[in-house]
């Protein structure tokens, strides 16, 4: 049996830069892995079977791990030694921190394991924008500054020694419809050098509020207030920086590593928190 961590992400900064011809639009972005994991178990089956627990509450065909496996399983050839994946939840599903995404390239690192086919990376490489914008990201160790869809990416180490408060309220929002919301046209808007704005900011961490947005904030804290309150309750307490992930609805504070966080913590016990750290 093969078992493998699938790691969420946060996005600290998000610009949707223009709308393109094809209907999709083109962001500016850093995706930043944290420890917030969900498990992959990987096993002997007759048959290719993908179940989750809790249950996602779909078939197993419109899993993003079963639509990968499939199409992994099809370049290598290994139609007739199909597994069965069981993935152990723990990411929040809908909420801006890329699990589905996460467990579709973990699942094909873990197979290529699996199938002893550990020389042949550059097959999820080729698949994983087929199955989604973020899933390449999560294929290699490190940050990453995402452009174009997401899919364009430029790796890179950062070493951001900061505690990460997430807090999910359950709200669900609609991808395609905060897209809509922003109203984008054709014309680019300027884009921030996010790299460089990191760098300057381990010094200077208070740089990351002054420069960093997620333009999806807007649109979407105007039909969820309550975001927008989480947001605000947690620079009160004291966050470096605070944002909305992907579009939503995971709102995160980034704190001091020093600080205990025991005490914000009891005042979102009706939502879904979680203390984490930057996955290097």
């Amino acid at each position: 049996m093969i078992r493998i961590k699938s790691y969420a992400k946060i996005n600290i900064g998000l610009q949707v830069l223009y709308k393109r011809k094809d209907g999709f639009h083109n962001i500016n972005t850093v995706f930043a892995k944290i420890d917030l994991a969900d498990e992959l178990l990987i096993s002997d089956s007759d048959n290719l079977k993908v179940t989750s627990f809790p249950d996602l509450g779909i078939d197993q065909e419109e899993n993003l791990v079963f639509k990968a496996a499939k199409k992994l399983s099809k370049r290598l050839h290994k139609e007739n030694n199909l597994p069965e994946i069981l993935i152990k939840k723990e990411i929040p599903t809908g909420a801006g921190l890329g699990g589905g995404s996460s467990n579709a390239a973990y699942a094909m690192k873990g197979l290529l394991q699996f199938w002893g086919s550990e020389n042949r990376k550059k097959e999820p490489e080729i698949i994983a924008p087929m199955i989604g914008s973020d899933v390449p990201f999560f294929l290699k160790d490190g940050w990453a500054i995402g452009k174009g869809k997401g899919e364009i990416l430029e790796h890179f180490n950062l070493d951001l020694p900061l505690k990460i408060l997430i807090i999910n309220p359950g709200i669900h929002v609609n991808t395609a419809k905060a897209y809509n919301l922003l109203n984008r046209n054709e014309t680019p808007l300027p884009i921030l050098n996010y790299k460089s704005l990191l760098n300057r900011a381990k010094n200077n961490p208070t740089l990351l509020k002054e420069y960093f947005i997620n333009d999806f904030e807007d649109s979407v804290f105007k039909l969820y207030p309550l975001l927008e309150e989480i947001k605000n309750s947690l620079y009160d307490d004291g966050a470096i920086y605070s944002s909305m992930t992907g579009s939503g609805s995971t709102i995160f504070g980034l704190f001091d590593e020093n600080r205990n966080l025991d005490g914000i913590l009891t005042k979102y016990n009706d939502y879904y928190t979680k203390i984490c750290k930057f996955v290097k």
